[in-house]
């Protein structure tokens, strides 16, 4: 049982109130942290219902905040630095999410990638950035169409940023795509750190790109079942509501009848 027409349609009619809302998007997903010589990447995945609201989140931006919730790990990071660092860090990482492919590119956990950024000045001095890659995909009503007719009656609006990557934009965008990722806004972020990579750059943005995709989609499955059991329940108690009502108007018509002498 899918709940997804009545959300777009729901969608639609509060998409005014909010896009007017001034709080900070919500992250879903992080990726893993892609490093590779110098270069980080890593992608954060939003929810976006409408058009309106997938810019409302680009102009709003995703670091803020991002950095809001990192200042507890950043402190432990240098408590670590100054007295000495736990056997998971003195190692680079979770052992959990941290392994090393043949070609040498780290893929790190999201507990590392503050430390990329803010990590030792001397390690990180030469990175720039970061380039931020954006795309989106929401389906909306057309104009003029109820949406109760039909799949024909709603479109998908999409659109990428290559945010100075040139063609990153349109990656993201196909691997959002292949992934059948819908009401979604996809950032990558690149932090540049001196060496060209050439195409390979493209391979860990779809590769960071992918992994929020696919967490993206879980969140979603996980939010429509819950729907769907919320439904369920609601139509459970209506019918037990009817049931105690059938018994007690049995009840009533039983003290009717007359018993015969």
């Amino acid at each position: 049982m899918s709940t997804r027409p009545n959300r777009i349609i729901s969608s639609t009619i509060t998409s005014a109130s909010a896009s007017a809302s001034a709080t900070s998007p919500t992250t879903l997903a992080t990726s893993h942290e892609v490093r590779d010589r110098g270069s980080t990447f890593v992608a954060y995945v939003y929810r976006a219902r409408t058009v309106d609201e997938a810019r409302a989140v680009l102009a709003r931006g995703h670091h803020a905040h991002e950095d809001d919730k990192d200042k507890e790990s950043e402190s432990k990071y240098d408590d670590a630095r100054q007295h000495g660092a736990p056997k998971q860090w003195e190692n680079g990482g979770d052992s959990e999410c941290q392994n090393r492919d043949e070609k040498g590119v780290g893929v790190r956990g999201r507990s590392e990638v503050h430390y990329a950024k803010h990590g030792d000045k001397h390690e990180h001095k030469d990175v720039h950035g970061p380039y931020v890659i954006a795309a989106w995909r929401c389906m909306a009503v057309k104009p003029g169409q109820t949406g109760l007719s039909g799949p024909d009656d709603f479109v998908v609006g999409e659109g990428c940023e290559d945010g100075g990557e040139r063609w990153a934009g349109g990656r993201v965008l196909g691997v959002m795509k292949r992934e059948g990722v819908i009401d979604a806004v996809v950032v990558v972020c690149r932090w540049f750190g001196g060496t060209l990579l050439g195409p390979v750059r493209f391979t860990h943005i779809e590769t960071c790109a992918r992994e929020v995709c696919r967490r993206f989609k879980k969140i979603e499955e996980m939010d429509e079942c819950v729907q769907t059991l919320r439904t369920l329940d609601d139509l459970l108690a209506a019918l037990r509501a009817e049931l105690t009502m059938a018994h007690k108007e049995g009840a009533c018509k039983t003290q009717a009848v007359p018993r015969r002498a």
